[in-house]
């Protein structure tokens, strides 16, 4: 008779112990190789392959000890033997596992239903955490896939507070990032701007968790307030001279009409479907044709600086119609014909309102 191994015992975590079988005396003459221990712990997030990895082991035990003919109840009774101790008082205690007339493969399928649904939840928690309304999406239709992915999170008592939580996510923060920056940019015409973004500064700090809350909320809609009313954003002057800020994201164009670097007015929109197919500089040309446009009654018959932060459109601006390689850069460059124009390069990390503008656009499109 072999002496079965001691079983390994740690707080928080499961030692699957294989032990040695006691065998009958036909099986004694078979040789093979006993399967090595593996720790499973609770906290690990490659539990399902790990598990996964214990099954297969034991099926190969089986086969090769000979074992896998003998009845449910004894392959079950291995089984349980096999795992340890924990397992077994995992089994009979809190998955409910009977002592009686138990099988092989029901044991397989409670151990599978507490191990692999652990592991679920930690998979479908980071996926709720990082569900965010999809552009175009519907209120309706985000709040009912949240609600979907929240049942499969086991989240219980708090399951309705981190579900309102969830709803206000959308603003990351890369987005606060940007944000910051154009208040900054302005931070000369904020009153009292010292006192209104320390909330949203903590959230960018190093080690600190991510909870948008309604301190966060009433904090940046309070800020975005004071950009749209005096005195950041200023009444128009046709004595002063005339900028403006333009940029194009991959989905939106942004841009600002500004005087003595205080903006005048605000605007943005989305692509269509036919401009997000155009190439980088086009759409960079295309924001400039649509703010002279949008801003048209402002700066027609006056001369106007454009701040862009692609380099190449200074060179296409330069030349004239019939030099132009592209034709859709030819149709643009011809709009802006009527207009006294003169392009400033500006670097991207200094286009602070514009590009905030063009990621964070309105859904609306040019009707022309």
């Amino acid at each position: 008779m072999v002496q079965p191994r001691k079983n390994y015992k740690e707080e928080n975590n499961i030692i699957i112990s294989w032990t040695n079988i006691v065998m009958s005396e036909e099986m004694a003459s078979y040789e093979f190789k006993m399967p090595t221990s593996i720790l499973l712990d609770k906290t690990d997030e490659d539990l399902v392959i790990k598990w996964t990895k214990c099954k297969q082991q034991f099926k190969t035990f089986l086969l090769a000890a000979g074992l896998e003919q003998k009845s449910e109840n004894r392959k079950a009774a291995i089984l349980l033997n096999c795992l340890g101790e924990q397992v077994k008082d995992l089994y009979y205690n809190v998955l409910n596992g009977s002592e009686e007339n138990q099988k092989y493969i029901d044991v397989i399928r409670l151990q599978d239903d507490y191990f692999l649904n652990k592991a679920n939840e930690i998979i479908q928690t980071f996926k709720f955490n990082k569900r965010n309304q999809f552009h175009g999406e519907s209120f309706d239709a985000y709040l009912s896939d949240l609600k979907k992915m929240i049942k499969q999170c086991n989240f219980g008592a708090v399951e309705e507070r981190l579900l309102r939580e969830n709803l206000v996510m959308e603003v990351s923060e890369a987005q606060i990032k940007i944000f910051l920056g154009m208040v900054n940019y302005l931070r000369k015409f904020i009153n009292n701007l010292a006192d209104l973004v320390p909330p949203l500064q903590l959230l960018l700090k190093q080690n600190t968790t991510w909870l948008w809350t309604d301190l966060h909320e009433n904090t940046f809609n309070n800020i975005k307030t004071h950009l749209s009313k005096a005195p950041v954003l200023q009444n128009f002057d046709s004595s002063l001279p005339i900028t403006i800020q333009c940029d194009a994201s991959k989905d939106g164009l942004g841009c600002c009409l500004m005087q003595n670097n205080k903006p005048v007015s605000y605007s943005s929109r989305s692509l269509t479907n036919a401009e997000k197919i155009f190439s980088q500089i086009e759409k960079e040309l295309l924001s400039v044709v649509w703010a002279n446009k949008k801003f048209h009654y402002y700066v027609y018959g006056r001369p106007c600086t454009i701040l862009n932060n692609h380099k190449p459109l200074e060179t296409i601006l330069k030349k004239s119609i019939h030099e132009i390689p592209s034709i859709r850069l030819q149709r643009l460059k011809l709009k802006l014909l009527k207009y006294d124009i003169t392009f400033q390069y500006l670097k991207g990390k200094l286009m602070y309102i514009a590009d905030l503008l063009s990621r964070s656009y309105l859904d609306e499109i040019d009707e022309d």
